[in-house]
This record gives C-alpha cells, sequence and structure tokens, in this order.
C-alpha cells in the first residue's frame, strides 16, 4: 500500500507544479493591447477623485501628495479644455464623490478651489454612502462613461478606490490609476490594492506621465500649462511609498 501511495504521489506532483506554473504566466501584450493601454489626445478623460474629505486628512498616508497630484491633473485637464473647440468642459471632465459627508467632513479646500477654476458656474458635489463611486446616478451624469478613459484617484485605495475600478473595469471601461493619487491609512492595504487592480486589468500610471501622454508633442499648445503645474513645489511632507 505506500508504495502504491509513493507512486501516485510521484505521478501528480508535476501535474500540480505545471498548472501552477500556468496560473502566473502572463503572455506577452499584443499591439492591440498596448492601443488600449494608451491615451490619444482625441480620447476624452474622466478624471475620479474619490472622498478627499476633511477628517481623512491626518490619517491618511501622504494625503497632502494625493491631493497635490489630484490639483495638478486638475490644472493640466483646464489647459487641454481651454484649447479645444467644444463647449465649457466637454472634452475633459471630472466626477467627485464624498462619503457620508455630514459625519466624514466636506472636500479639502486646496482641490475646492482647483475645481472652482475648472468649472466656473460651480461643481455639484455627489454624496455617497456605497464604497464604489459608480451607482445609478453616476451613469445618469455619464452615460458615456464606457465610451471614456476612466482615470481615477483618491482614498481609500483598497476601499472605495478598488471597488470603484472593478466596477469601471466590468463595464468596459479603460482605467488608469495614478499612483501618486491614491493611498490609504494604511501603506501595505495601498500596495496590495494597487497590485489587485492591475490584475484586474487597470494600468498604473502617475499623474505626470498621464498629462504627457495626454499631449503628445511639446509642441501642442496646452505645454507650458501643463508643464507648470508639473512643476509646481510638492509638499514637504514624507512622499507616498513606491509600490
Amino acid at each position: 500500500m505506500h508504495r502504491l501511495a509513493s507512486r501516485i504521489i510521484t505521478r501528480v506532483r508535476p501535474t500540480a507544479r505545471r498548472s501552477y506554473t500556468s496560473l502566473h504566466h502572463r503572455a506577452m501584450p499584443t499591439p492591440d493591447d498596448v492601443i488600449r493601454s494608451r491615451i490619444a489626445e482625441r480620447d476624452r478623460v474622466l478624471l475620479f477623485i474619490c472622498d478627499m474629505q476633511e477628517k481623512f486628512a491626518k490619517a491618511i498616508t501622504g494625503f497632502d501628495h494625493v491631493v497635490h497630484a489630484q490639483t495638478v491633473l486638475i490644472q493640466g485637464l483646464h489647459a487641454m479644455n481651454d484649447l479645444n473647440d467644444l463647449n465649457d468642459n466637454e472634452l475633459h471632465q471630472i466626477y467627485l464623490t464624498e462619503q457620508v459627508p455630514e459625519k466624514l467632513g466636506r472636500t479639502v479646500e486646496p482641490l475646492k478651489d482647483a475645481l472652482n477654476d475648472f468649472y466656473k458656474e460651480g461643481y455639484q458635489y455627489n454624496k455617497k454612502t456605497r464604497f464604489s463611486m459608480i451607482d445609478e446616478e453616476f451613469w445618469k451624469v455619464f452615460p458615456d462613461a464606457n465610451k471614456r478613459v476612466a482615470v481615477v484617484t483618491g482614498i481609500e485605495a483598497h476601499v472605495c478606490v478598488l471597488q470603484t475600478v472593478l466596477d469601471l473595469l466590468q463595464s468596459g471601461c479603460r482605467v488608469h490609476v495614478c499612483v501618486d493619487a491614491v493611498s490609504s491609512i494604511r501603506p501595505e492595504d495601498r500596495a496590495v490594492a494597487l497590485r489587485r487592480m492591475e490584475s484586474a486589468g487597470a494600468y498604473l500610471a502617475t499623474t505626470e506621465s498621464i498629462l504627457f501622454e495626454m499631449l503628445g508633442d511639446a509642441d501642442a499648445e496646452p505645454f507650458r500649462a501643463v508643464s507648470a503645474a508639473v512643476r509646481a513645489k510638492r509638499p514637504d511632507t514624507p512622499a507616498l511609498p513606491s509600490i
């Protein structure tokens, strides 16, 4: 009996190893995959800003760096919108949420100021209790969202941001996550969430890489304004950990 069991185990082990390897194998991206991962000049971007509220400011790792990166993104998109032929903000738009604001406070002032510059008529803040930003109200505001490129930022990476990204991917959106504009209270939660979002199909990027990919050329008219936003002084507090 012992010899028979040994022969069975010997036969099974190689198969198990092959299965494990195949589960962790990543196919080389095709040219179509690369095209899908890029943000072209003609693409319309929808910037998501998730729950950047007053009560979180002292608890979130690198909170002020997240705010800075989001402000740079808003300013960069504003510069590009100012030089297009469409009506007010039809090219690139912003969707911002506040999680139970009566308990967790309102959006922090630097982002309010940047939004007021972007939307001259004022911004309609979106209150939510659901962790994901994606609900019926969102689709009423942006019925064409899955035809846009989603750029996702905010907190917390492993809860609201993660669930938002998964919902967007499930709806067929192309999703880019700004790693310098996403955080959590605990760095390990952020790190694991970023890995999970990437494995689900999101593209990890940085604020600067997204803006210059959108520009595509140093001769583009908004280049000076975008470059100035990117070069703005960063906060003096410790930066977000690398991934």
